[in-house]
């Protein structure tokens, strides 16, 4: 069984309605994938969500609640 320390990867999506991130946990099990979500306060546009920047935050946030 994988363990939050196993993810290798974490990959954010914006949510449509732009006011929601979903990150996803990859580990090396690809049948075990973690999933952890934040809301935003206002919406942001597909054009200004920067994947490089979210997922640094979503590394520093499931770090700081696992």
């Amino acid at each position: 069984m994988m363990t939050f320390d196993d993810i290798e990867q974490v990959d954010p999506e914006l949510a449509e309605d732009g006011l929601s991130i979903m990150f996803y946990g990859h580990t090396p099990d690809e049948d075990q994938t973690f999933t952890w979500s934040i809301s935003l306060p206002i919406p942001i546009t597909v054009d200004t969500f920067l994947v490089s920047e979210w997922r640094e935050v979503g590394w520093l946030y499931f770090k700081t609640h696992e």
